[in-house]
């Protein structure tokens, strides 16, 4: 739509397309989004175009309706709110003009930037990935409890424990294939990692007792258990 109104040529844009920016998921699953889009016209100075908000049209209620809309169906992450501001841009491209190459000309322009927050629903990803990590330490927990007698069986429970770790693992670094950092909920795993390694790494010394030194374990706790018995 175009006007002009008391000497001023009044343009407004309806731009609808796709967006896709970079996501910084350090935190995740405990991290919160912001989705920018810049609107700039780059051949055009400061001084023949100005990017303004509507902030007298844009009734807040309604506008927090409209675009909280689009996101209802994600079921991982919850709108929080949009921003609107502008900025000047300084920019020295020559704008494809031939006389200006072997000079340095820096031109204002105006931009128009708005930005979405969007804020992940922890309980959803901490349900899906970690309750089953849960379970398993649980299973690794119990292993602790188990008799002299059982050491390769916790040993076993160990072993099979990481390599569902391992899986579950995969699960979740499939889901931020593009980030090359652990983010938050990696270290989960590498915890449970250690902790398995460190019930396997017991289990193996005691094995390593048991062989060097015949009396193993400890008569005290032979002649507890037929006390008891």
């Amino acid at each position: 739509m175009e006007r002009t109104l008391n000497g001023l040529d009044q343009r407004l844009y309806r731009v609808r397309e796709e967006f896709r920016n970079e996501f910084d998921i350090h935190d995740c699953p405990f991290d919160e989004q912001s989705l920018p889009l810049r609107l700039q016209r780059p051949r055009y100075p400061f001084k023949q175009v100005v990017c303004v908000v509507d902030s007298l049209g844009l009734r807040p209620a309604q506008a927090a309706a409209s675009w909280a809309r689009p996101f209802a169906s994600l079921e991982s992450w919850k709108p929080r709110g949009i921003r609107h501001f502008q900025q000047t841009l300084m920019i020295t491209s020559t704008r494809s003009d031939s006389a200006a190459f072997d000079t340095f000309r820096e031109t204002l322009v105006s931009v128009l930037q708005a930005a979405a927050v969007m804020q992940r629903l922890t309980s959803v990803l901490l349900l899906k990935s970690l309750l089953p990590l849960m379970l398993l330490v649980s299973v690794v927990f119990v292993t602790l409890y188990f008799p002299f007698p059982l050491l390769k069986e916790r040993l076993a429970i160990g072993i099979s424990c990481m390599l569902a770790d391992a899986v579950l693992l995969g699960s979740v670094t499939n889901r931020v294939a593009e980030a090359g950092y652990a983010t938050a909920i990696e270290y989960a795993f590498h915890v449970f990692f250690s902790l398995c390694l460190s019930c396997i790494t017991a289990a193996l010394l005691i094995e390593r007792l048991k062989f060097n030194h015949k009396d193993w374990p400890p008569r005290y706790w032979s002649r507890r258990r037929r006390c008891a018995g």
